[in-house]
């Protein structure tokens, strides 16, 4: 195992998606592996995968079976092995032939493995398969989701819907995000946000402001915000919005 990078990844995926990201993934200074060549190993990932979800999920969400397999079709789940744990996970839809959109359905770190990096290099790896497959990239997340940081570095996260009845609560709804595909993914490592150079007014709400309510609630208003920057004050998601032009 690389001494700079003492992990795993594994790619689980029908194997025509496999055999097109492969060269790809070989490029990376890190190993990338198929994690559907051995019926025992296969077995391995899924039992860490739900044994990651138990202990991560905090609201409903699919399980491993229907995000790969889910309302988007066959998909590709990476993880991250780390001292013989699945400690990491990175699913995601598409491209297709028509719509050269990947959708990121989850991404999921555990508590005890946090700030080591795994989302990042699950992110990379993710976009370097499918870089010249795919033209933009969708994914949903919560409002006080520390992952949002890392979704910021990518460019311009346009919002595109709002809802509630994963959460429960429109204190910490779910927002999907529209991103075009960055031309370089280490910029995930980057130390500052892209920077976008649209306009329009800037304003920052709470990670349970009325705001979500109302964008969500009233569909003219979807599509019409980007989301700029996020930090955290007193345990709260702070986050700055741009009311685009229309």
């Amino acid at each position: 195992m690389n001494k700079r990078y003492p992990f795993k990844i594994y790619c689980v995926a029908p194997i025509e998606y496999w055999r097109l990201m492969e060269k790809k993934l070989l490029l990376l200074p890190w190993k990338v592996q198929y994690g559907n060549r051995s019926r025992a190993l296969f077995e391995k990932i899924v039992i860490g995968i739900r044994q990651l979800e138990e202990k991560t999920w905090t609201i409903p969400t699919p399980s491993f079976v229907r995000s790969n397999f889910g309302f988007f079709g066959p998909g590709v789940i990476l993880v991250v092995e780390c001292e013989g744990k699945i400690v990491a996970e990175l699913n995601f839809v598409g491209p297709f032939a028509a719509h050269k959109t990947i959708h990121i359905w989850d991404l999921i770190v555990g508590k005890d493995h946090r700030r080591k990096g795994f989302a990042k290099y699950l992110l990379v790896t993710a976009l370097s398969g499918i870089k010249t497959y795919a033209d933009n990239i969708t994914l949903q997340t919560r409002t006080d989701s520390d992952a949002l940081s890392l979704y910021l570095k990518l460019g311009t996260n346009k919002i595109i819907w709002v809802q509630s009845h994963d959460t429960g609560d429109w204190a910490r709804p779910k927002i999907g995000l529209s991103i075009e595909m960055p031309h370089d993914p280490y910029v995930v490592f980057s130390t500052q946000n892209v920077q976008s150079e649209k306009i329009g007014k800037l304003f920052q709400v709470k990670s349970d402001d009325f705001i979500w309510r109302k964008i969500g609630k009233e569909v003219h208003l979807s599509g019409n915000y980007e989301l700029v920057n996020c930090y955290e004050k007193q345990k709260n998601k702070i986050l700055t919005l741009r009311k685009l032009k229309k």
